[in-house]
């Protein structure tokens, strides 16, 4: 089915909306046209944006209480296709209701550092969508039968010490 859609030009037309902000295209004998503004309002779209809300926020509502210190500094890392969708970028202006506080969530760079100091640009634009494919190939892929329920922390503070002393050991 993606293959006759590519075949199509549907994606040509998604990336000629999205990044001129406005899609003319003929069908048959009618010109037709539509603004990125009036496709980000549609009924389809609101509710894809409204289930993406959702998932993000069904994922934080299993996620234990103590892992509030370390979601506080959290990035969101968005990769794939879509991760350039204004719906999807959108995610990190959010604020997420997280064990009675709101997090928001920084950007991760869509391109690491490494990424862009070393490769060519057809490589760089590209690497978006070519970082799920990288991620799924790592023979160290996330075993989520090991991941932790909950956040164990650092080594807390023993407190201040009242004496401590350094010779006559």
């Amino acid at each position: 089915m993606s293959y006759r859609l590519f075949l199509s030009g549907v994606r040509r037309l998604k990336e000629q909306l999205f990044t001129s902000g406005v899609l003319q295209h003929r069908i048959v004998n009618t010109d037709v046209s539509i603004t990125l503004e009036e496709f980000l309002k549609s009924e389809g779209v609101v509710k894809f944006t409204e289930e993406l809300d959702g998932t993000v926020q069904g994922f934080l509502d299993r996620v234990h209480k103590s892992w509030l210190t370390p979601l506080e500094s959290a990035k969101l890392v968005l990769t794939g296709g879509g991760c350039e969708l204004p719906m999807v970028k959108d995610l990190k202006k959010k604020g997420w209701a997280f064990n009675g506080q709101t997090l928001h969530f920084e950007l991760a760079k869509s391109v690491p550092d490494e990424v862009r100091d070393k490769f060519p640009l057809d490589l760089i634009r590209e690497y978006p969508s070519l970082a799920v494919a990288l991620g799924g190939s790592l023979p160290t892929v996330l075993r989520e039968d090991s991941t932790l329920d909950e956040w164990p922390g650092g080594t807390p503070s023993p407190g201040s010490l009242t004496r401590y002393q350094t010779t006559g050991i």
